[in-house]
């Protein structure tokens, strides 16, 4: 059983761990994806031409991010959005 001196107990031995949920099923990923390729990341509406992406990859309706700009209202995620020179236009 141990605890006698001639073995050392490792703390799975001891505590009942609790099991913590698995990776993302494919289909959780595939479901996220699909959520952000058709909304966009300011104003979680669905994505219209013009679009516009950051170089992190983010989407956003270019009136959204422009608006957001102009009002100096950016969250603190797209902080890394300094000037609209770091955003492109997205072709259809």
């Amino acid at each position: 059983m141990g605890c006698d001196g001639g073995s050392i107990p490792m703390r799975e031995d001891m505590v009942r761990v609790k099991k913590t949920a698995g990776p993302p099923s494919t289909q959780e990923k595939l479901n996220d994806l699909a959520i952000r390729w058709s909304t966009c990341s300011l104003s979680a509406e669905p994505l219209r031409v013009p679009i516009v992406a950051d170089m992190l990859g983010n989407l956003f309706n270019k009136e959204a991010l422009f608006a957001a700009a102009l009002s100096k209202s950016l969250p603190e995620a797209f902080s890394h959005i300094r000037s609209l020179k770091r955003v492109r236009v997205c072709d259809a």
